[in-house]
């Protein structure tokens, strides 16, 4: 029985949410649960053993290889690099595949990283070491994070809207803060 990690910046259930959200727009975004990484596993040990239809195992051919570390066989993600040139294969990529059940550990790693740098850092530290998640849903996850909200809205400025138009120069004060707004005129007397 293991236990779930829970860090202090994204709640699991605030996590889940969000997954769940970015499921259910739209299906064909898929992450693999760890039911469906031991059918794939069982499909590409044996491919003639007919598990699921003939479409999701033609799928789980295409789409993933197994690679045996030790005695340990883990899934792969393939994924083909094209060239921009001349859309030709140059070589193919294979990343171990991320599962639903360890996504939210992996995020939180990868977002603790680099010490909540944002969207761009999160998505490279996840892309380089797993295969099969989606760069959206990790924008997403990190604009969930509670540190990196909090220190969005301290970055944010006002600037006023209007010019401000005096009768003389240094005759009126414009002051804007989140809570008050004010305008005081003064005039100095000779």
């Amino acid at each position: 029985m293991s236990t779930q990690t829970t860090y202090n910046f994204i709640s699991l259930t605030s996590f889940e949410e969000t997954v769940n959200n970015w499921l259910a727009a739209s299906k064909s975004r898929k992450i693999i649960t760890r039911n469906e990484y031991n059918k794939i596993k069982a499909i590409l040990a044996d491919p003639n053993e007919k598990i699921e239809n003939a479409n999701y195992r033609y799928w789980a051919k295409k789409k993933f290889a197994l690679q045996t570390i030790g005695n340990n066989v883990i899934l792969l993600t393939k994924r083909s690099n094209k060239s921009k040139r001349n859309d030709t294969i140059n070589n193919e990529e294979f990343k171990p595949v991320l599962v639903r059940e360890e996504l939210y550990k992996e995020f939180c790693e990868a977002h603790l990283q680099n010490n909540h740098g944002g969207q761009a850092q999160t998505w490279r530290n996840v892309k380089d070491k797993w295969g099969g998640i989606k760069q959206d849903l990790i924008e997403l996850l990190v604009k969930k994070c509670i540190t990196c909200l909090s220190r969005n809205n301290m970055r944010q400025v006002t600037i006023a809207g209007k010019p401000i138009i005096a009768r003389s120069f240094m005759s009126r004060l414009q002051v804007i803060s989140n809570i008050f707004y004010f305008i005081i005129y003064y005039s100095c007397l000779p």
